[in-house]
């Protein structure tokens, strides 16, 4: 006759546990408690690492980096054209670009947009330097629209001003972005062709 071989060692005050289906399985119920506790952990660390990084990105953007300032890349082309009589046209094309990521918002009064005609002197002597701001102004165009200007993050514009000038003078072509006591400007020289 055989004997129950658990009921002989419960009889010897032993307990016997049955192995469970979750035990038979490679002891998966063992490691589960401790995968999930690694887990959580490597959560908790990673929310904590991308915080701190994202505070440190912030802090270099708008402390460092200066992100509230602006910068604008400029240029200019001129092209004339005959008109009548004496006359021509200059057809000025001035471009700029907001090489930042963030906007830069300009608004009249404050801000300012302004393309400058000056005479350059005929009476100038050999090896004088001239000063691009110190001509006599001709004529002055306000490139600002009423509703001010936006200039989104890594875009082109392209500003066109015409202007009546006589054959054969030679002028200056001051464009300037002001902000206050900031600027930024390029200048062109050009001869208008007979």
């Amino acid at each position: 006759m055989l004997l129950d071989k658990s009921a002989t060692i419960a009889a010897m005050g032993f307990q016997i546990k049955r192995p469970t289906k979750i035990q038979q399985r490679n002891n998966t119920h063992v490691l589960w408690p401790t995968f999930a506790a690694v887990t959580d952990l490597m959560l908790k660390w990673s929310s904590i690492a991308a915080i701190l990084v994202g505070g440190g990105w912030a802090f270099y953007r708008f402390v460092l980096a200066g992100s509230d300032d602006w910068t604008i890349n400029m240029a200019m082309t001129a092209d004339v054209i005959p008109y009548y009589d004496n006359l021509r046209l200059v057809e000025v094309h001035v471009k700029t670009k907001n090489p930042r990521d963030s906007r830069a918002s300009f608004a009249p009064p404050t801000d300012k947009y302004t393309l400058i005609v000056r005479n350059v002197p005929p009476d100038l002597k050999s090896g004088t330097a001239f000063d691009f701001e110190h001509g006599a102004p001709i004529a002055t165009v306000d490139l600002m629209p009423v509703e001010g200007y936006e200039l989104v993050p890594n875009a082109e514009f392209d500003d066109m001003a015409v202007v009546v000038l006589p054959a054969g003078s030679i002028v200056t072509l001051s464009a300037v972005w002001r902000r206050g006591d900031d600027y930024v400007s390029v200048e062109k020289l050009v001869k208008v062709e007979p």
